[in-house]
């Protein structure tokens, strides 16, 4: 994968908790910037983001919850959507469902960082 986002998750891995909550936004937005590049799908965002919550001190802050909860969606397959009724799934309505939950991603990212820099 992209090294310069290797190194970024391995410093959130080793990161203080005072600095967990500005390397999390720099890697939420390398994800971002990744997909929208075409090298991840938001599969493969909403598992990297999922994997984050492994570390305590990012999912005891607030601010975070809407990343996190938008993620565990995303990580879920265009196949697999919970958010179609069984035996009615739809390929054009799938990527409809990923695609607002990406749109939300986006927004709760930006959202983050925006109070992030208000509280510096």
């Amino acid at each position: 994968m992209n090294e310069p986002f290797e190194k970024l998750k391995e410093d959130l891995r080793r990161s203080s908790a005072s600095d967990q909550k500005e390397i999390f936004l720099e890697y939420c937005q390398k994800l971002i910037d990744l997909k929208e590049s075409g090298e991840l799908t938001e599969e493969n965002v909403g598992s990297d983001i999922v994997s984050a919550m492994l570390l305590p001190d990012l999912i005891e802050n607030p601010e975070y919850e809407a990343i996190f909860d938008i993620a565990s969606d995303m990580e879920i397959s265009r196949e697999s959507s919970f958010r179609q009724g069984i035996g009615n799934w739809d390929a054009k309505a799938a990527d409809g469902i990923k695609r607002d939950e990406w749109e939300q991603f986006v927004a709760a990212v930006s959202f983050a960082g925006k109070g992030f820099a208000a509280g510096k």
